[in-house]
């Protein structure tokens, strides 16, 4: 590993390595909070798999990522590394997560990815938004979208659909009734 061409900085990287027996590099010195190495070369700081993976590799570009096959933050093996991009990287994060945070399942129907690759649950969003229409503030801002361009346009498309000519109909019986009653 340690060999004659190295610059000072790279011996000095390597003295803090400590070879596992799953072949890991863990950096046993300073950790950020995450548990990622850091490792400082003149008035750089680094993460220390980012360093590693320089030396072997090339250096990154700022909008590079890397992700660790072993799941170990303090492992600088760049054996154990795989360049991706940060949509990539974040998709395989979120991908382990099956559930939100209220307990309902990531599910295609129940879910909406955002272009960035965060998901965002429906059923959170629908409740979140039952739950603003029933405020004086929310109920005013409905009125007002309503009354825009943008707002009719969508109640237009919304009344073509099935379910919104049910729901149409059913809004009309009840408005209706309210009528004969009041």
């Amino acid at each position: 590993m340690i060999h004659l061409a190295m610059t000072k900085a790279e011996r000095r990287f390597f003295r803090k390595i400590q070879i596992d027996r799953n072949g890991c590099w863990l950096w046993t010195a300073a950790t950020d909070k995450d548990g990622y190495g850091v490792f400082g070369v003149g008035d750089k700081y680094w993460r220390a798999h980012r360093f590693a993976w320089s030396i072997r590799n090339r250096p990154l570009e700022a909008h590079e990522q890397l992700h660790h096959l072993c799941e170990t933050p303090s492992c600088a093996n760049p054996d154990h590394l795989v360049l991706m991009t940060p949509k990539q990287h974040k998709q395989l994060h979120m991908s382990r997560i099956t559930h939100c945070p209220y307990g309902h399942e990531y599910t295609p129907e129940n879910t909406y990815v955002r272009p960035n690759g965060q998901r965002n649950c429906k059923a959170c969003a629908l409740e979140g938004t039952r739950k603003l229409r029933e405020t004086p503030e929310g109920k005013e801002q409905v009125r007002i979208y309503r009354q825009s361009e943008r707002g009719k346009e969508v109640q237009r498309r919304y009344r073509q659909t099935e379910h919104g000519k049910r729901a149409h109909r059913e809004s009309e019986a009840r408005r209706r009734v309210s009528l004969r009653e009041g």
